[in-house]
């Protein structure tokens, strides 16, 4: 299938999934305000990047092998179970010994049934991307965020109800997704036990592609943690997670153009793909500009109408992100070829450098400027990335 219908396909699925993310974002906002939204999302955060250490970027590498039509990928499926379970209660224990040290209150059951339903969720959707399915997943979790919104009818005065909710329908949708893929190819992929000789090559690519996802994800929100170490307000780090989601939001097609060109330069089809994503890359940008562009004239209205009375502060870190937003919108399909060329030292180097400037500037702005100030330092972060790939996209021996 060409790129271009494989795009249109994701994107339609994905936009589904996402609105859907987005209704639910904005309700929990509206019901529960600033504080609690950013107590209940400053966890997430927290467990996000747990799963991100026990998953060790296997989804990576189930996406890169699953897509080469030569790979037997018999292995994946019990490899992706398997590996979440073991996951799960790794990060359970963790957090029970955490608390017991530091005297803490992390719920451990919620802690198991993240970190497991993530992780399922993550692994199984990288195997249907391979594939270029795009419906199962995406649907399941817009059914559970339309479950989890109309909820809130009935808990809105029950914050830690909703919580437990919350974290219980993450794992019911791993769990949904992962018994998806089985049904669909249990014929073709029958479960055997797992073969060490196919399980190498996973954990060889994933290495290299965990390193990589760890620099990403601490430059995409390391500044949660600043910004609760050092302003400690939870309305500020409420307003500030949501200026972040919001940025998110706006990164959702080029993550979906991402995606696919990942999975068509892994599989090795002959799209010129580089020529591809220089052009990609340049309309997704102009794009995003143009989408911004009412929240940057009209956002000091739009955003406390949209998520409630307490989101008053998230007008000027938007307008600092903005850059940032536009540079993540470029970086993205140009480290999705780099990944799917098997290049992915130079991402590494590239997010490491980003990394440690983005610190520096966060602990010199977010004392004096809070949430401004960890807005200003993403941008540059970002923009520092996107240069790089850029610079050094004459390296991938593009087709």
């Amino acid at each position: 299938m060409q790129l271009s219908k494989l795009l249109y396909k994701n994107i339609f699925w994905r936009g589904l999934n996402m609105a859907s993310v987005f209704v639910l974002n904005v309700l929990i906002a509206q019901v529960f305000g600033a504080a609690n939204y950013g107590s209940l999302f400053y966890y997430i955060n927290t467990l996000a990047f747990i799963v991100l250490l026990v998953g060790f970027s296997l989804d990576s590498s189930f996406t890169f092998y699953n897509a080469k039509p030569s790979t037997n990928t018999t292995q994946f499926i019990k490899i992706a179970i398997v590996w979440s379970l073991c996951g799960a209660l790794l990060a359970t224990f963790f957090v029970f010994f955490y608390n017991k040290i530091l005297n803490d209150s992390f719920s451990t059951t919620n802690c198991f049934m993240y970190v497991g339903g993530m992780l399922l969720l993550t692994f199984f959707t990288a195997l249907f991307n391979a594939k270029y399915h795009y419906f199962t997943q995406n649907l399941t979790i817009a059914i559970a965020n339309t479950i989890l919104a109309i909820s809130l009818l009935f808990l809105k005065n029950d914050f830690n109800a909703f919580t437990q909710l919350f974290f219980l329908s993450v794992l019911a949708q791993g769990v949904a997704i992962a018994f998806s893929y089985i049904l669909k190819y249990r014929q073709k992929m029958p479960l055997q036990n797992i073969d060490k000789i196919a399980l190498k090559p996973l954990l060889k690519y994933a290495s290299i592609a965990f390193i990589g996802n760890v620099l990403f994800f601490l430059m995409y929100r390391v500044d949660y943690w600043f910004i609760d170490y050092f302003v400690k307000d939870k309305i500020l780090l409420g307003n500030y997670i949501q200026v972040s989601k919001i940025g998110q939001l706006f990164i959702v097609i080029p993550s979906i153009v991402a995606s696919t060109i990942f999975a068509v330069t892994a599989e090795g089809k002959k799209e010129n793909m580089g020529q591809k994503t220089i052009k990609l890359s340049k309309i997704l940008c102009v794009s995003t500009f143009i989408l911004c562009l009412p929240l940057l004239i009209w956002g000091k209205w739009i955003f406390p109408f949209l998520f409630g009375k307490t989101f008053t502060l998230m007008y000027q870190p938007f307008l600092l992100l903005f850059p940032g937003i536009l540079a993540l919108t470029i970086l993205l399909p140009y480290a999705a070829l780099y990944s799917g060329k098997n290049k992915i030292n130079q991402k590494v180097i590239g997010a490491s450098l980003s990394l440690f400037i983005l610190i520096v500037f966060d602990i010199f702005l977010i004392p004096t400027y809070n949430i401004n100030g960890a807005a200003l330092a993403s941008s540059i972060g970002y923009f520092i990335y996107s240069m790089y790939l850029i610079y050094h996209s004459k390296t991938l021996n593009q087709d």
